[in-house]
């Protein structure tokens, strides 16, 4: 079902000139059929503080949507989580695990596919 998905938002999006990219950022300002409707709020690192911190948080939120139901994407070396704010920005959030093993690539397509079908 989730490819599914995935191969309809590649297919609707015409995401797939997405491959290849290995930044998240250049490859959300550089690709017309997103810098058309993402904002980037934040893409950042963390230093590792003898705790488990993501590696790489990706914010980013649909020009359509307020910003309190953005996306937050939070890559850890191990797993990606999704979390999307919900109801007015209330502390309300859904968290999906997603695949590490997939390339920065196919982790924006299936977060965007999955936030598009959650929104639409």
């Amino acid at each position: 079902m989730l490819l599914i998905m995935i191969l309809k938002a590649v297919e609707i999006m015409g995401l797939s000139s997405m491959k290849g990219m290995d930044n998240l950022e250049y490859t959300i300002k550089n690709n017309g059929n997103l810098s058309n409707r993402y904002y980037i709020v934040n893409l950042y690192f963390y230093k590792n503080n003898g705790y488990q911190e993501p590696k790489e948080t990706l914010e980013l939120g649909n020009q359509d949507t307020d910003k309190n139901e953005w996306m937050h994407i939070e890559i850890y070396p191990d797993k990606v989580f999704m979390r999307i704010n919900t109801f007015g920005g209330r502390k309300h959030s859904k968290k999906i695990d997603m695949n590490r093993d997939l390339t920065n690539e196919a982790l924006i397509l299936e977060a965007i596919g999955i936030f598009t079908n959650y929104w639409g």
